[in-house]
C-alpha cells in the first residue's frame, strides 16, 4: 500500500484486526471415536472490546465478512484513487461513520448497522471499478428546463443499485440508490433521492423536486 493511503484507511484495517480474536476453534468429543473440531464465536473474547459497534462486529460472523470486505475495498480505493479522489473518500467515509455510529440508537441495530455496512460496500464497488455496469438509460424530465436524468445500474453490488446523473439549467449532480421492494416497476432509495421506473416513465424525487421522466433511449435490454 503506498504513502497515499491516508491515516483514516490504516484506522479502518487496523479496527478490524479485532475480528480474528473473536474466533476459536474447540474440540468436541461425543460417543463416537473420531474426534470433530468446530469453529465457534466466543462471547468472553468480545467482552474485553468496550465499542459497541466492536463487540458487535466481534460477535456476528456475516458483520464480521462485511467488514472484512469494507476494509479490503478500502485498501484498493487507497492504492488506486487520485490526490483528490482520496480526500472525498476520506470525507464520504467521516459522513458514513456518523450514520453506522447513529445506528445505536436504531430500534433495530443490528439490521441497521448490516445495511450501513452494506451501502458503504456498494458505493466502493462502484468508485473502484469493482463491478461492472450492467445497463443504462436516459431520461428527460422537464424539457422546458432541459433537466435530463442518465440512470446508471449495477445488478452485482453488495445491493443493487443506481447512480443517478442531473444535468438541467438550475442545477448538476449525482446520487446513489438502491433497489427496495415495490409492487410494480423497480424503486430505488437513497439519501435525499427516488428514483421508480416503469416501463418508459420515471417518478424522481431529488432533493425537494418531484420529477415525471421520460425514457429517451434504451441502452442495454432488461430495463
Amino acid at each position: 500500500m503506498n504513502n497515499k493511503i491516508s491515516r483514516l484507511f490504516v484506522l479502518t484495517l487496523c479496527s478490524l484486526a479485532l475480528l480474528p480474536a473473536c474466533k476459536q476453534t474447540e474440540q468436541v468429543t461425543d460417543d463416537q471415536p473420531e474426534t470433530q473440531v468446530i469453529e465457534t464465536t466466543v462471547p468472553a473474547a468480545c467482552a474485553e472490546y468496550s465499542n459497541h459497534l466492536d463487540v458487535l462486529l466481534c460477535k456476528n460472523e456475516d458483520l464480521s465478512d462485511l467488514a472484512t470486505s469494507l476494509a479490503s475495498l478500502t485498501a484498493k480505493a487507497g492504492v488506486t484513487f487520485s490526490d483528490e479522489e482520496l480526500e472525498g473518500l476520506k470525507e464520504d467515509q467521516a459522513d458514513w461513520d456518523k450514520l453506522n455510529t447513529a445506528c445505536l440508537d436504531s430500534t433495530d441495530v443490528l439490521n441497521c448497522v448490516r445495511a450501513s455496512y452494506q451501502s458503504r460496500i456498494s458505493e466502493l464497488q462502484i468508485s473502484t471499478g469493482s463491478r461492472a455496469i450492467n445497463s443504462s438509460a436516459n431520461y428527460i424530465c422537464d424539457a422546458d428546463k432541459h433537466d435530463y436524468i442518465t440512470a446508471v445500474f449495477y445488478n452485482q453490488t453488495e445491493l443493487p443499485a443506481v447512480v443517478l446523473t442531473r444535468i438541467s439549467d438550475s442545477m448538476d449532480g449525482q446520487k446513489m440508490a438502491f433497489r427496495v421492494r415495490s409492487g410494480s416497476g423497480a424503486k430505488y432509495q437513497g439519501r435525499d433521492v427516488m428514483f421508480w421506473s416503469k416501463g418508459d416513465e420515471a417518478q424522481v424525487l431529488w432533493a425537494d423536486d418531484s420529477l415525471s421522466c421520460t425514457q429517451q433511449e434504451q441502452n442495454s435490454a432488461g430495463i
